[in-house]
């Protein structure tokens, strides 16, 4: 089925030498649209400042989709309304809008999706030489751009103070 609306059916049959020709049958019914589901992608965490965020939604008909933001430092790009920029740290959440189209309803509800804009940080640490195994302790201590305590982790046959 293309689109809803009302289908007819009719059949017929001409006559010949041995039959006259049959009384027309005519049947019809109704194609109501189908109901659809929605999805919006991404639901994740960027780093900020970075490049505008590509909204995407995957649907079964071809309605148009618009997207809102609720809250949060951002804003939908004018130029590209699938593009969502940040204009700064914190928590986004995007809702998203499904028109119908010839075959499928409106979705009855799309979830919104929450993207997150995350600060950079960076962990240093001086530059620790070659050991032998007879040496003592080695005394490392990161640092981190953002004044937290980094978490240390070893992977070699030595202990962790």
């Amino acid at each position: 089925m293309l689109k809803a609306g009302t289908c007819t059916l009719a059949a017929d049959q001409p006559g010949d030498a041995q039959f006259d020709p049959a009384t027309q049958v005519v049947q019809s019914f109704t194609i109501n649209k189908a109901p659809q589901t929605a999805t919006t992608t991404p639901s994740a965490v960027y780093s900020a400042p970075t490049d505008p965020v590509t909204l995407s939604t995957a649907q079964l008909g071809s309605g148009l989709v618009t997207y809102t933001v609720n809250s949060g430092p951002c804003t939908i790009d004018p130029n590209d309304p699938t593009k969502l920029v940040a204009s700064g740290l914190g928590d986004c959440v995007v809702s998203t809008s499904v028109a119908g189209d010839d075959r499928y309803l409106a979705p009855a509800s799309v979830a919104d999706v929450t993207v997150k804009f995350r600060d950079i940080d960076a962990v240093t640490g001086p530059v620790i030489p070659d050991r032998l195994t007879t040496d003592g302790a080695v005394a490392w201590v990161p640092t981190t751009a953002s004044g937290r305590t980094p978490n240390i982790t070893a992977s070699c046959r030595c202990v962790h103070l």
